[in-house]
Protein backbone atom coordinates (compact mmCIF):
# COMPACT_ATOMS: atom_id res chain seq x y z
CA UNK A 1 0.00 0.00 0.00
CA UNK A 2 1.54 3.37 -0.82
CA UNK A 3 1.54 5.86 1.94
CA UNK A 4 -0.55 9.18 2.01
CA UNK A 5 1.58 12.46 1.91
CA UNK A 6 0.91 15.39 4.36
CA UNK A 7 0.72 18.47 1.99
CA UNK A 8 -0.63 20.64 4.45
CA UNK A 9 3.09 22.30 4.23
CA UNK A 10 3.05 22.59 0.30
CA UNK A 11 0.05 24.92 0.70
CA UNK A 12 1.31 28.25 0.87
CA UNK A 13 -0.09 31.72 1.35
CA UNK A 14 0.35 32.67 -2.30
CA UNK A 15 -2.22 30.08 -3.38
CA UNK A 16 -4.92 31.47 -0.94
CA UNK A 17 -3.85 35.33 -1.85
CA UNK A 18 -4.59 34.38 -5.58
CA UNK A 19 -7.59 33.33 -4.95
CA UNK A 20 -8.39 36.98 -3.40
CA UNK A 21 -7.01 38.29 -6.95
CA UNK A 22 -9.63 39.91 -8.80
CA UNK A 23 -8.47 38.74 -11.96
CA UNK A 24 -10.26 35.31 -12.71
CA UNK A 25 -7.30 34.23 -14.49
CA UNK A 26 -5.51 34.20 -11.02
CA UNK A 27 -8.33 32.50 -9.16
CA UNK A 28 -8.52 30.02 -11.39
CA UNK A 29 -4.59 29.54 -11.37
CA UNK A 30 -4.62 28.66 -7.58
CA UNK A 31 -6.59 25.81 -8.71
CA UNK A 32 -4.23 24.53 -11.11
CA UNK A 33 -1.41 25.46 -8.24
CA UNK A 34 -3.01 23.08 -5.77
CA UNK A 35 -4.16 20.26 -8.33
CA UNK A 36 -0.09 20.47 -9.13
CA UNK A 37 0.55 19.33 -5.35
CA UNK A 38 -1.77 16.65 -5.66
CA UNK A 39 -0.20 15.36 -8.35
CA UNK A 40 3.17 15.56 -6.91
CA UNK A 41 1.92 13.73 -4.14
CA UNK A 42 0.71 10.85 -6.66
CA UNK A 43 -2.72 11.56 -5.98
CA UNK A 44 -2.50 9.88 -2.09
CA UNK A 45 -2.89 12.62 0.51
CA UNK A 46 -3.58 12.63 4.17
CA UNK A 47 -6.60 14.87 5.94
CA UNK A 48 -4.41 16.74 7.94
CA UNK A 49 -4.60 20.46 7.42
CA UNK A 50 -6.52 20.77 5.02
CA UNK A 51 -9.54 23.10 6.51
CA UNK A 52 -8.81 26.13 4.58
CA UNK A 53 -8.78 24.22 1.10
CA UNK A 54 -11.65 23.16 1.75
CA UNK A 55 -13.28 26.66 2.91
CA UNK A 56 -11.63 27.68 -0.38
CA UNK A 57 -13.49 24.82 -2.11
CA UNK A 58 -16.94 26.25 -0.61
CA UNK A 59 -16.37 30.01 -1.29
CA UNK A 60 -15.14 28.93 -4.86
CA UNK A 61 -18.63 27.60 -5.69
CA UNK A 62 -19.73 30.92 -5.25
CA UNK A 63 -17.52 33.05 -7.34
CA UNK A 64 -19.08 35.22 -10.26
CA UNK A 65 -16.61 33.00 -12.84
CA UNK A 66 -17.97 30.17 -14.57
CA UNK A 67 -14.25 28.83 -15.65
CA UNK A 68 -13.47 29.61 -12.14
CA UNK A 69 -16.14 27.23 -10.79
CA UNK A 70 -15.23 24.47 -13.32
CA UNK A 71 -11.77 24.53 -11.95
CA UNK A 72 -12.54 24.25 -8.44
CA UNK A 73 -14.99 21.62 -9.16
CA UNK A 74 -13.10 19.64 -11.04
CA UNK A 75 -10.51 19.93 -8.10
CA UNK A 76 -13.12 19.29 -5.55
CA UNK A 77 -13.47 16.07 -7.31
CA UNK A 78 -9.74 15.07 -7.56
CA UNK A 79 -9.66 16.41 -3.85
CA UNK A 80 -12.20 13.41 -2.94
CA UNK A 81 -10.09 11.14 -4.75
CA UNK A 82 -6.77 12.12 -3.18
CA UNK A 83 -8.13 11.65 -0.09
CA UNK A 84 -9.64 8.39 -0.86
CA UNK A 85 -11.59 6.77 2.00
CA UNK A 86 -10.31 9.92 4.67
CA UNK A 87 -12.92 12.42 3.27
CA UNK A 88 -16.06 10.72 5.29
CA UNK A 89 -14.44 12.70 7.61
CA UNK A 90 -15.61 15.76 6.01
Amino acid sequence: MIPREDISKKLKPEIFKKYAEKAWQKRNEAATDIEAILVGAKMRIKPDGLGDVMTLLQNANKDGNKAVIKAFMVLSGKMSEALGESIARY
